[in-house]
């Protein structure tokens, strides 16, 4: 059912229809599907019109900011990209913190939080 929606939504992005996103969870389906589809693109360019419609998505991306980052680097969508960077080093603490213990699978976007604190 999951892939039906975020199928669906692909389909809205890619025909310019409004949709809004209602978890990150759904964010995750909707950009796993969109890079099957070579639609990556289009996607990340009608989030720039999402977004301001999707107050479940926005409501979760202070406590999920790192699944956030990481579909937003998939998406290569910069303003989703930028806030959920933006939650992910204002919470950024010491080195036992679980944020930075998650992000270390993505070496790459560590070492971007990492300079971004510093």
């Amino acid at each position: 059912m999951r892939e039906i929606v975020a199928f669906e939504k692909i389909l809205c992005a890619l025909y310019s229809k409004p949709y809004s996103i209602e978890s990150v969870q759904e964010l995750g389906d909707i950009s796993r599907l969109a890079s099957f589809y070579c639609s990556l693109r289009m996607v990340a360019t009608s989030l720039y019109g999402v977004l301001h419609n999707s107050p479940g998505l926005l409501d979760e991306l202070p406590t999920e900011c790192i699944d956030v980052l990481i579909h937003a680097q998939q998406l290569r969508q910069p303003l989703l990209f930028r806030e959920a960077l933006v939650n992910v080093v204002s919470a950024w603490t010491d080195q036992k913190d679980p944020n930075k213990e998650k992000l270390t699978t993505h070496p790459e976007l560590y070492k971007t939080a990492d300079a971004t604190y510093n």
